[in-house]
């Protein structure tokens, strides 16, 4: 028998372990100045790997702007649904089905179907070595049971973080899928332009109102990208220097938290929160702090 899973899944804190960030508005002030484009600074950047397994932040923030997973995690605690509209668990939690969200479209103007799904899902299993099995039980519903030598954690973070691919353009672009521009999904942004080693932007593709482009760009100084943000060049930054992560601490113009395993600095007035998926596209200014002020 099924059980319907909530928008609030109750689960340990070893699930969905995704290492990235959340944005996202918060709770108070008025958060009606959104910033037209968002200017993200990362130590580097390089499309000479595969970024699906890139433990790199510029890779993280790629993965979670441009794909969609099956179910994220919830701004409340617990997980909420993502690119599937309905799922249901057995009462052994051993195996789940899914229902996907109907007229999601690929950024290839293809629609999200039943084998993209399957195939997206088939493909982190082989590179994680996870213990599952995936099946299309009609268009628009997926199921999946888990092995015993797999835990209930171990499934569900491969839920929240194994991105929905297009299964033909994976196809077509073979070992190079994954790599610079070779990125299809279903999320809200695409990626425009790739400069390998200077910056990256994506355009926004649909959505609630916020960044319409957003700009990542490589700071390997970690002192440079400081002094853009006090100066207003830069709303986020990833810091690896400790030293630029005290002198973040006494600036009052800046914020300082720690995200996973990076350290996020980022201007006093924009609502960030860190979490283990990034929803940068409901990143705001608080209307009494805008950018460059």
């Amino acid at each position: 028998m099924f059980h319907p899973l909530h928008r609030r899944l109750p689960l340990s804190s070893a699930g969905c372990i995704a290492l990235t960030l959340i944005v996202i508005q918060t709770l108070f002030g008025s958060l009606d100045s959104r910033a037209d484009q968002l200017t993200v600074a990362v130590p580097e950047i390089t499309w000479r790997e595969n970024l699906y397994d890139s433990p790199r932040p510029f890779a993280f923030l790629l993965r979670s702007s441009v794909f969609e997973t099956l179910l994220k995690e919830s701004t409340h605690g617990g997980w909420s649904l993502g690119i599937a509209s309905a799922a249901q668990s057995s009462a052994d939690g051993m195996s789940w089905q899914f229902s996907l969200r109907t007229g999601r479209r690929f950024s290839s103007h293809a629609p999200v179907s039943t084998a993209d799904v399957v195939s997206s899902l088939e493909f982190c299993k082989s590179r994680g070595a996870h213990d599952f099995e995936v099946s299309a039980i009609r268009e628009g519903t997926v199921s999946v049971r888990r092995g015993k030598e797999m835990s209930a954690d171990a499934l569900l973070s491969v839920f929240c973080s194994c991105p929905i691919v297009e299964k033909r353009s994976r196809e077509i672009f073979g070992s190079h899928f994954g790599s610079g521009t070779h990125f299809v999904g279903s999320g809200p942004y695409r990626i425009v332009e790739f400069q390998e080693q200077q910056r990256i932007f994506l355009e926004r593709r649909e959505g609630p109102p916020g960044a319409q482009r957003i700009e990542i760009k490589s700071y390997p100084e970690p002192t440079q990208a400081l002094t853009s943000l006090r100066l207003g060049g830069l709303d986020i930054s990833f810091s690896v220097s400790d030293e630029v992560l005290e002198r973040a601490r006494k600036d009052e113009t800046l914020q300082v938290a720690e995200c996973s395993i990076f350290y996020v600095v980022f201007r006093q007035g924009l609502s960030l929160n860190c979490g283990q998926a990034i929803d940068i596209a409901n990143v705001a200014y608080q209307s009494q702090s805008p950018r460059g002020s």
